[in-house]
Formats: C-alpha cells, structure tokens, sequence
C-alpha cells in the first residue's frame, strides 16, 4: 500500500516495473515509472507495474517503459503496459499515455481481463485525458494522491510518501 518505483528493471523470468509476481496480496496505491529491459527469449511475463498478477490490483498506475528484444508473436514473451499475465482482480486502475509504445502493447498482455474492470478498455485517448484530469482523485481519494506540473513529471504521486528522483 502507497509504494512507487522510478529507475530502471532489468531481468528474466516475471518482470514488473514494482512487482515480478503478485500472489494473493493486494497492491493498492502505488505507481511504476521505470524502464524495464529485457533480453531474455524464454518464457517471460512483463509488466509496466506487475509481471505476473494473481492478487488484487487497486488504485495504481503505470507510466513504464518496457524495451525488449524478443517477438511478441512467440507466445513465450507475454508483456502489457500495466501487466504482463492476469489471473487476479484489476480495479481502478490505468496506464499513463507513454511517449512511445513502438511494440503497440496493450494494458495486459494476456490472461483474464473479465477480472479487469472496464477502465482499462480506455483507449489511449481516453486514458490520458483521465490520467491529466482532476476526475482521477475523485476515484482514488483526495487525501491520498496529488498532482502538479513539477512533480513526478505532472503525474499524480503520493502525499504521504516522499518522491525521490
């Protein structure tokens, strides 16, 4: 609960940009904004925020950029702008619009989206204009998120945890 990671994620296996694998827990409040690298071929799961999510995901968001050098066609490289598999709860939960998406991935790369509620059917369009509203803070809480220009790049963070870069 009200965690974030900036920087950079290398590795193999489940990659996220907070959180490899997510078994039963719930991660609610936090944000990624990292990029992640990988080059590994085998099979891997990657995700902006989550790798693997078999928990609940709440009130987060993702602004990751992820670089590989693997073929998305292959079936052994899953990735997803906020998670790589899902077999958890996704609630309330978004991508940030990312200056580029070159490989065209979607919120979750595979898995069950009936789990995952209908926000991350936004399209990109939708999403950053949620991302750069003040409507967000309505759905996640006042009292917990703030945004201005100067921090974390215009993205919302989190009051109650110092933001270091």
């Amino acid at each position: 609960d009200e965690c974030y990671s900036l920087g950079e994620v290398c590795g193999s296996g489940c990659i996220g940009g907070l959180i490899g694998i997510n078994i039963n827990s719930l991660v609610k409040n936090c944000f990624a904004r990292t990029n992640i690298v990988s080059k590994t071929y085998s099979k891997t799961y990657v995700g902006g925020l989550i790798g693997s999510n078999c928990g609940k995901l709440k009130n987060s968001f993702s602004a990751s950029l992820i670089n590989f050098e693997a073929d998305l066609n292959s079936k052994t490289y899953i990735a997803g702008l906020l998670v790589g598999n899902n077999s958890g709860v996704i609630k309330k939960t978004y991508y940030a619009p990312l200056k580029s998406n070159p490989n065209k991935l979607k919120p979750i790369g595979q898995g069950n989206h009936s789990n995952a509620s209908t926000e991350l059917q936004l399209n990109e369009k939708n999403t950053t204009k949620l991302m750069n509203s003040n409507k967000l803070f309505g759905i996640w809480g006042k009292d917990l998120w703030g945004k201005n220009s100067k921090t974390n790049d215009g993205l919302p963070y989190l009051l109650n945890v110092p933001l270091i870069s």
